[in-house]
């Protein structure tokens, strides 16, 4: 039985073909969109490539909200259904998801060295088989998961970057930038590469930097002006997801995906984001028992994709 899984982004697109479980070098290609006119031409070409002419079933995660199984791609002019999938690869069935969705079925199949700890897990920690997936990167979401004893995974919808910023975000942000915090009205543009760069002009009235430049500024030892926004960005984001953690309460965990994520947490900034984050009186104790982690494996979404598909279709 193979199964097509494949992850599409704005720029590029990666397949691949799963018969095993097990996503190889050489079962998977990657492909980049401008050189297409559709996803569809890019699945023609791949699966000649493979010398396969259908498969058994289909999972695509795609940068784009879905809903129904058709999505549209946020910044490519691309939509994608699943009876176009069907129809393109001779499948039995077909998945179209949101890529955070991908990362969240991908919670309990990753290996370990797929992962980066960022607060390690207490041993005597409590766990409710709830997890969250914080993509934090172009722009901002959530996606809430609830695996039960049997190993079930259920993904949950949301769109947790277009909310407005709690009262603990707006405090700290006003006590950094003063009124200047009145730019940031949702999540999405306080959490996000773009919403990095303008906090980082704010607090130090400087020329435009993109969120990028910023961490390789403080990565580099060399710019305190890199290193203090940063460290303040960590305990904004640590705020932020005590609230999160308070909503969702993903005793199991809480994965962080994307380039701002990675560039923020995993540049040695964690003191500033756990201290915040266990900053509540009365749960103190179990957030910091909650673990939280980098997601690096860039074949994450895929590996989700495999286990969507082999839940819902095969």
């Amino acid at each position: 039985m193979t199964i097509l899984v494949a992850d599409v982004g704005g720029t590029n697109s990666r397949l691949a073909l799963v018969s095993d479980n097990k996503i190889t070098a050489s079962a998977s290609s990657k492909f980049s969109n401008g050189e297409y006119g559709s996803f569809y031409e890019i699945v023609a070409e791949f699966l000649t490539q493979k010398n396969t002419q259908r498969v058994s079933a289909c999972c695509v995660a795609m940068a784009g909200p879905v809903f129904a199984g058709r999505g549209k791609l946020t910044n490519l002019d691309w939509v994608i259904s699943e009876d176009d999938l069907q129809a393109a690869t001779g499948s039995g069935g077909a998945m179209v998801i949101n890529d955070l969705t991908a990362l969240g079925y991908s919670v309990g199949h990753l290996p370990q060295d797929g992962l980066t700890p960022v607060c390690p897990s207490d041993t005597d920690g409590h766990e409710n088989g709830q997890s969250l997936i914080v993509g934090m990167g172009t722009g901002f979401n959530v996606c809430p998961l609830k695996t039960t004893v049997a190993g079930v995974t259920t993904c949950f919808e949301a769109e947790g970057g277009h909310i407005g910023l709690s009262k603990a975000v707006l405090e700290l942000l006003s006590s950094a930038i003063g009124g200047q915090s009145a730019k940031f009205g949702t999540v999405e543009e306080l959490f996000s590469g773009r919403g990095l760069a303008r906090f980082h002009q704010c607090l130090v009235q400087d020329e435009a930097l993109e969120g990028s430049q910023i961490v390789h500024m403080h990565e580099n030892g060399k710019n305190e002006a890199a290193t203090r926004t940063l460290q303040i960005y960590a305990s904004l984001l640590g705020a932020h997801c005590r609230e999160l953690a308070l909503q969702y309460l993903p005793l199991n965990g809480i994965y962080f995906a994307g380039s701002v994520a990675r560039g923020v947490l995993g540049t040695g900034l964690t003191a500033e984001f756990v201290a915040e984050l266990n900053q509540h009186r009365r749960f103190k104790r179990l957030f910091s028992q909650m673990p939280v982690s980098i997601i690096k494996d860039d074949a994450a979404a895929l590996v989700g994709c495999v286990a969507a598909c082999r839940s819902a279709l095969v």
